[in-house]
């Protein structure tokens, strides 16, 4: 069944055009200015992010319905979800709409945990939504798109964290295999991912969604960075 999923995901991520290669500077090149461009660029972003992408309620509501069976097999007990802005809310507001939309807030079995995104001279950091009051020991796990270098990671958790609730997990749909996974860990948090970048490039191969000469290229830039 996971097989099945994976396929129906990284098909609709090509047919939407949200997988593109190419030449592309990332998050990383934020602190990282003459980091190699990434020759991949995976755009889980819809028409209302400030940079607007090309996924649709109907995208989310599926990949949220992925989310859910990996929190499940998880078996991690949590009594919060986040979503990670902006690229972590339309995954939130899918979970929403396949498992909340006939249910009263009192009946999901968790709370929605918001976060912010403030805008600085030095960047872009998470940091906890204004007002929200947080419970004390309260299990949260939080969602994302991607992970690369999971700096924007550790924000969240370090702005859930500060409200007294915990981090119990961290669930995006790729991991692009660039040390966050790492970084994630060794910090203490469990990662779960529904791809690694070399899965979804070894389907999009055998599907003949790409070339070998362009399979190859993307991997040799995964190994070296």
């Amino acid at each position: 069944m996971k097989k099945l999923v994976q396929s129906v995901i990284a098909t609709m991520l090509i047919d939407r055009g949200a997988f593109m290669t190419g030449a592309f500077k990332l998050k990383l090149h934020e602190t990282k200015p003459d980091a190699p461009l990434s020759p991949i660029y995976i755009n889980f972003r819809n028409k209302d992010n400030p940079k607007p992408g090309p996924l649709q309620d109907r995208d989310y509501d599926l990949m949220a319905l992925c989310l859910l069976d990996m929190i499940k097999e998880s078996s991690i007990e949590y009594d919060g979800m986040a979503g990670i802005p902006r690229a972590g809310v339309p995954f939130i507001d899918g979970i929403r709409r396949v498992v909340c939309a006939d249910r009263a807030d009192s009946d999901w079995g968790f709370r929605i945990i918001p976060l912010d995104k403030m805008e600085t001279a030095e960047g872009r950091c998470i940091i906890p939504k204004a007002g929200f009051k947080y419970r004390p020991g309260e299990r949260v796990i939080v969602i994302d798109d991607l992970v690369t270098e999971a700096h924007t990671k550790l924000e969240a958790i370090r702005a859930i964290e500060a409200g007294g609730a915990i981090v119990v997990g961290l669930f995006v749909m790729l991991d692009r295999e660039q040390g966050g996974r790492k970084i994630i860990e060794d910090a203490g948090y469990k990662l779960f991912s529904a791809f690694t970048i070399t899965e979804l490039l070894q389907y999009y191969l055998e599907a003949e969604k790409i070339t070998r000469e362009k399979y190859d290229e993307i991997i040799a830039y995964i190994s070296t960075n």
